[in-house]
């Protein structure tokens, strides 16, 4: 074409481009997201050609011929250029980050040019043509792709040589607005859009879809009444002239957003709006029911969110098939019931189990749907979160139903996957029976072997499975149990280094084997992994970043450490110093805690430091620098090291006082172990008999006055030589009911 074409006259070239591009546009608009390559190979010819064109348009232009001036009478230069703008409105749908909005830009600004600088009807661009661009605009993900369509927009209202806008145009702009959830700028435009109503610009069921949008995007707190607010318009509006306006036909779809940001109990009322309209188009479908049993899954409200679905079931038998119970609606009936963490919830769970068992398995209807594995997985894991229950028998007995009823009724969908295999250890883990760990890892092996065996993605161990395997070795005490979790850790990190980077162990891995450590007092061997976490994140696994806990527990194994004191307390505090400035450089996740606190607190009582005070009074100090605030069991360890100091007596007595004036005075909210640990700091610290007889019987009776006296407390003052005047204050019996409640609390 391009040798022949060269050899014509310049309106014969017009002629014969427009002709090529009049036959292009059926063809890119065959083409869809399935056929992505040819569609941007054919809108990149027809943008070539659309170059083309218009340069030999303004050649022929200035040539002035007849021939042309007729042809150009017939059609505008538009539709020519109209399959190259819309073409690039449809790759910017499929591609939102492309710049296929400023392409069609280009198109539309080469012809507005053409149109000013030869006043010539021929090139003005119609308004399909500004459309189109305003379309790519909306669709493209470019920051400013929004302001761009509002600018366009505003041309065409304002410019008199660009055409007035219709409704397309502006909810070309609001889908801009509702792309980026900017509710506020799209219900301007919307406000707009009804002012001009004489015009024919009402919005229409696209535009207020749009405007709801933006709203559920805004993430604003004011979303939920806006979008409630806007069904009503809605409703409103197509009572006064909907049935006589196409654009306004029933509208379901605002319904559904509105429901996804309202509370429940307004999903609710919504669902019950939806049959005021007395049309069948508008009869709530089965997603809507599951929004608001969604709504009150949410909200802690299981019962709420079953009575939505009776109501479902019944409407589903009075013959209103659209609303027959979908596996998703039983999914949402579980989720509510499963997170409430109570056996009779649980069971409850377990019933409509067996209920969908019954329905997609054994009943041989055909709905359509199969059972999966998330049924059992969130009944599992009910019974592994509610913490008055040992439930590794349950568990594992819905893990082998699973299992069986998969394979009777060949549903791969329905065999254990690594969730099953994961939530069944920390069943198993929790309830610590005999052998606990041994099981759990039998279970890692056995992902391990199906995985290999079949390639079954569903069952290949990832780093949770290990995590779990790890954890029950660091926590069984059994013995080699700590070498055992050691050698699963070495066989994650030997695997990542394969090229499977999901294995590569993460803090809770090695975490779990230094809290092992530290509970046994091996805190040579805690750094070690310390030690070891670092090493794997200096070569490459950023996982493996040591964070608050993992520091925290090397401080715990050296408050348990048999070594010298002097080693102890100088290994604590360098674990301490390292931790800080980790922070202060910027790593958020070595922010100390008062459990950090606690255990260098446990460091110096445990060894009996000469320098305690010195030392807790510049740890605390750094802790208010950081701005930690301290709890209970913080500031009681401060008060336990002050009591366990040989020297500086009067240093350690002032911080302990201090530290619980301040308890007192920020409402940390002290309880029965302050108070006897003060008893002991008083009895230890206070010079003078008369002195510390007299500040024993303050704190005892401060106790009295925050109801704090218990039986430890009453046997320390007895212990101390409880004076007689008053004894008489001091009845066992009292104090026996609030001692236990303390005790569980």
């Amino acid at each position: 074409f391009c040798k022949f074409y060269k050899s014509m006259e310049a309106a014969h070239r017009e002629i014969k481009l427009q002709q090529l591009l009049l036959a292009w546009g059926p063809a890119i608009k065959s083409l869809d997201h399935k056929d992505s390559k040819t569609l941007r190979l054919a809108v990149e010819y027809a943008d070539t050609l659309a170059k083309i064109y218009l340069d030999v348009s303004m050649e022929a232009s200035s040539s002035d011929k007849q021939e042309t001036s007729s042809f150009r009478r017939s059609i505008s230069a538009s539709t020519y250029i109209n399959p190259a703008i819309h073409g690039w409105a449809k790759i910017q749908r499929i591609d939102p980050h492309s710049d296929a909005a400023k392409k069609a830009e280009y198109l539309l600004n080469r012809l507005m040019e053409m149109y000013r600088s030869t006043n010539e009807y021929f090139f003005r661009p119609r308004l399909h043509t500004f459309n189109g661009v305003l379309d790519a605009f909306g669709k493209s993900a470019s920051k400013d792709a929004a302001e761009k369509a509002r600018e366009l927009l505003q041309k065409m209202i304002s410019e008199k040589d660009c055409v007035s806008p219709d409704r397309i145009s502006f909810n070309c702009v609001l889908n801009a607005y509702a792309a980026r959830g900017n509710a506020m700028k799209a219900t301007a435009l919307f406000q707009e859009m009804k002012e001009q109503t004489s015009r024919g610009l009402q919005p229409d069921a696209y535009s207020y879809n749009m405007l709801m949008k933006a709203w559920q995007r805004s993430r604003s707190p004011k979303a939920p009444d806006a979008t409630a607010q806007l069904v009503e318009d809605y409703k409103q509006e197509y009572k006064r002239q909907g049935k006589n306006n196409l654009f306004l036909r029933p509208n379901v779809s605002i319904y559904s957003i509105a429901m996804s940001l309202a509370s429940a109990e307004k999903a609710h009322s919504l669902l019950d709006d939806m049959f005021n309209w007395n049309q069948r188009e508008m009869l709530p479908q089965a997603y809507h029911y599951g929004m608001v049993m969604n709504s009150y899954a949410r909200e802690d409200q299981p019962d709420k969110a079953e009575e939505i679905f009776m109501r479902m079931l019944q409407v589903n038998r009075d013959g209103e098939s659209g609303v027959q119970p979908e596996f998703r609606n039983f999914c949402i009936l579980l989720k509510a019931w499963c997170k409430q963490g109570t056996a009779e919830a649980t069971q409850r769970a377990e019933a409509i189990l067996k209920e969908m068992e019954v329905i997609f398995l054994k009943s041989g209807i055909s709905t359509g749907e199969r059972m999966n594995t998330y049924g059992y997985n969130s009944v599992m894991n009910a019974h592994v979160q509610n913490r008055n229950e040992k439930s590794a028998a349950q568990v594992q007995e819905l893990f082998d139903r699973m299992l069986r009823l998969g394979k009777e009724h060949n549903n791969p969908e329905m065999l254990p996957d690594k969730v099953s295999y994961t939530t069944l250890m920390k069943a198993w883990i929790k309830e610590q029976s005999p052998g606990y760990a041994e099981r759990v890892e039998g279970l890692l092996m056995e992902m391990t072997e199906l995985f290999e065996k079949d390639g079954n993605v569903a069952v290949k161990p990832d780093v949770v499975s290990y995590g779990c395997a790890i954890d029950a070795w660091s926590r069984s005490g059994e013995p080699n149990a700590i070498e055992r979790a050691e050698t699963l850790l070495r066989r994650m990190e030997r695997l990542s280094e394969k090229g499977d980077y999901s294995l590569r162990p993460n803090p809770f891995c090695f975490n779990s084997i230094i809290n092992a450590h530290s509970k046994a007092g091996n805190a040579e061997k805690a750094e070690s992994i310390l030690k070891w976490m670092e090493d794997s994140y200096n070569n490459g696994n950023r996982l493996a970043k040591a964070d608050s806990i993992t520091y925290t527990s090397c401080i715990d194994a050296w408050a348990r450490n048999e070594s010298s004191a002097k080693n102890a307390v100088l290994q604590s505090q360098l674990l301490f110093v390292k931790l800080v400035e980790k922070y202060k450089q910027g790593d958020a996740e070595c922010k100390p805690t008062p459990a950090t606190f606690s255990g260098l607190m446990m460091v110096l009582a445990r060894h009996h430091s000469p320098e305690v005070a010195r030392i807790a009074k510049e740890n605390l100090q750094v802790m208010q620098a950081l701005d930690v605030r301290l709890n209970v069991i913080a500031y009681n360890s401060l008060l336990k090291a002050c009591s366990c100091t040989t020297t500086g007596k009067s240093e350690a007595l002032v911080l302990a006082i201090t530290s619980f004036n301040t308890m007192k005075r920020e409402g940390v909210g002290v309880d029965s172990i302050t108070y006897n640990t003060l008893l002991h700091v008083v009895n230890k610290l206070v010079e003078g008999d008369d002195a510390r007889q007299r500040s024993l019987e303050d704190v005892f009776s401060k106790a009295q006055d925050d109801n704090m006296v218990n039986d430890e407390i009453i046997s320390t003052m007895e212990h101390f030589g409880l004076p007689t005047s008053m004894r008489h204050l001091i009845r066992r019996d009292d104090y026996k009911e609030r001692d236990s409640s303390n005790r569980l609390q």
